[in-house]
């Protein structure tokens, strides 16, 4: 920066230029906002977009730090480093689009392993650069491990909104570390979700909500409670941000998100009957997989009751013409994981399923076999529905593919399978039975359900039956 004075014929720059200059422009934030720390330059001091420290106290401290095991998730935290000798460090926010009043802030908080606690004072400024308008509203003690705290700020209403975050030095020395920043408002009306709405933009769960209708969104972030989507809802949306609480789509909801997501997602199943064949029978698909892989393991926490009591559950082999059995008996080698995209043959004795995990998203590639010597029943292949809401086979739908014959089946509760017409819905959770005529790698989009024609009611000639349940 230099001065430049004068008329447009005589300028005065005898000045020279000053030493550099930074500053940061005005920009409001609007509710809910959520801050993980992510994607920044690990050189410097850094700190989010519109973040600050005030003037005249640390000028490198809070920062973004990248360190896994100090970020509740990911790889970034905020970090406050100091001693008993320096100034209290404070970060501020940036300022918000409306009061404080009614609005919580949560996050996720620990001190650095070589300590055992300290504390944080969260409060909010009327002015971020002068230090001395900071307000405490709550003092936290923070211990070694990750745990959640959340903030009310009641009825405040001042103006300007910035929700500040400083250190309380109680140690010689010490780290504490930030991460997962929520602000929003206290509460969502039900009302809000329990209708068909056009798109309610972004959204903050801080409590047990259902949704029932038709629910457009954006990014959705749970901070607490448990978000459900009943039967007969359908959740369309950007993203879900689950930093407290859970998600639960229960049979018959469907969610329809552009990312993959952690959920627990319902099967309902009615008790077959004593008899050993005959009926009882499902055809289920996994909606979730486990980590980075496309498979969910078959355990207690993952896939619950789906090995509870008395079951039976099989894979159908196409080249043998054969159902193979998921239990490891009578020499059969069993199996231990249910593949996305797979089909499996199912009942039990009434429990109902649920698959934990993160919700499959984008393609999901099937192998399918033709054996030519299988005569009528060759290229028959079960598979299954991968996403957590409904799907279609036909032309411009999920399962579209050269190499199929059209229409499928799905089997009825007494064991028989019918026949569905193309653009017939697949309900998540379902599996099917297609048949290739040539092998082939079948690639299953994640286009959600549009609603086709009616199905036809004719059955394929062979049923299920079962001696050892």
């Amino acid at each position: 920066m230099r001065g430049n004075c004068g008329t447009a014929e005589e300028h005065d720059i005898s000045g020279g230029w000053t030493q550099s200059v930074s500053f940061t422009t005005e920009h409001s934030i609007s509710i809910p906002y959520t801050c993980g720390f992510e994607g920044l330059s690990t050189s410097g001091h850094p700190l989010p977009s519109y973040w600050s420290r005030p003037d005249g106290i640390s000028s490198d401290y809070p920062d973004a730090y990248k360190y896994q095991t100090y970020a509740h998730t990911d790889e970034y935290s905020l970090r406050f480093s100091g001693d008993a000798s320096s100034t209290a460090q404070i970060g501020v926010l940036p300022e918000l689009d409306e009061t404080l009043n009614g609005k919580h802030i949560t996050f996720y908080a620990r001190v650095g392993y070589y300590y055992n606690s300290d504390n944080l004072i969260v409060g909010y400024m009327t002015d971020r650069y002068d230090a001395s308008t900071f307000t405490a509203v709550r003092t936290l003690s923070i211990s070694r491990s990750h745990s959640k705290y959340t903030i009310d700020f009641g009825e405040y209403e001042g103006d300007p909104r910035y929700i500040a975050i400083k250190s309380g030095i109680t140690s010689s020395s010490y780290s504490l570390y930030i991460d997962d920043i929520v602000v929003y408002s206290g509460t969502v009306p039900e009302s809000n979700l329990d209708t068909d709405n056009g798109n309610a933009g972004d959204i903050a769960i801080p409590q047990d909500i259902s949704i029932s209708a038709n629910i457009t969104a954006g990014e959705i972030t749970i901070v607490e409670g448990e978000l459900t989507i009943a039967e007969g809802g359908t959740l369309t949306c950007d993203d879900i941000n689950v930093v407290g609480g859970s998600l639960t789509i229960a049979e018959g909801g469907q969610l329809i998100c552009a990312n993959s997501v952690p959920a627990t997602v319902k099967k309902s199943i009615t008790a077959s009957t004593a008899s050993k064949d005959g009926e009882g029978w499902y055809t289920i698909a996994s909606p979730v997989h486990t980590d980075s892989y496309n498979y969910v393991a078959i355990g207690s926490e993952t896939t619950v009751n789906l090995t509870a009591d008395d079951y039976d559950m099989f894979y159908y082999d196409e080249t043998a013409s054969k159902w193979r059995n998921q239990k490891a008996n009578g020499g059969a080698a069993g199996f231990t994981q249910m593949n996305a995209g797979q089909g499996y043959l199912y009942r039990n004795s009434g429990n109902e399923l649920s698959f934990v995990g993160n919700t499959n998203q984008g393609d999901v590639s099937v192998s399918l076999t033709y054996t030519s010597g299988q005569g009528s029943l060759a290229g028959f292949n079960l598979i299954g529905n991968p996403y957590p809401h409904s799907i279609a086979k036909g032309s411009g739908q999920a399962i579209d593919h050269a190499n199929l014959a059209s229409g499928f089946y799905t089997i009825t509760n007494a064991g028989a399978w019918t026949s569905c017409t193309d653009g017939d819905e697949i309900k998540a959770n379902q599996g099917l039975l297609v048949q290739a005529t040539a092998e082939t790698s079948l690639t299953i989009s994640d286009v959600n359900y549009v609603a086709a024609a009616k199905a036809n009611n004719d059955k394929i000639q062979f049923s299920v039956k079962n001696a050892q349940y």
